[in-house]
């Protein structure tokens, strides 16, 4: 778990989901640490920007901790998961506008005269 912690810390999400992934099938862990792993593993593949997987692993700790109550720790790797879901979120809304704005310009450097064409028809 503190290796894991420690890939978290140096932004080594792939290998910190991994290494979580690995400790929830083979490790015997409490009630509490087994929680703090499936946030972190949603919050690791939500920094690597696989939002289909984070929420995956954010329902997985839904269905099973639904009633738990968090502890600090656990209530920090939550909202860090939640403030990094919202990035993307906002960071996928930004790319649907460059991209819109982006094929309107294509559109217009392919034929430039079009609109002016048009008014002299």
């Amino acid at each position: 778990i503190i290796a894991a912690e420690d890939h978290v810390r140096s932004g080594d999400y792939h290998s910190a989901s991994e290494i979580f992934r690995q400790s929830l099938s083979t490790a015997k862990l409490t009630e509490d640490q087994t929680c703090k792993m499936y946030l972190y593993v949603a919050f690791c593949y939500a920094k690597l920007g696989d939002d289909m997987q984070a929420r995956e692993w954010h329902a997985k700790w839904h269905g099973k901790f639904r009633t738990h109550t968090l502890n600090d720790e656990q209530q920090k790797i939550l909202d860090q998961y939640e403030h990094t879901m919202e990035e993307l979120k906002a960071n996928e809304a930004e790319d649907e506008v460059l991209t819109s704005l982006m094929e309107k310009y294509d559109k217009i450097s392919a034929d430039p005269l079009e609109e002016g064409d048009n008014k002299n028809k």
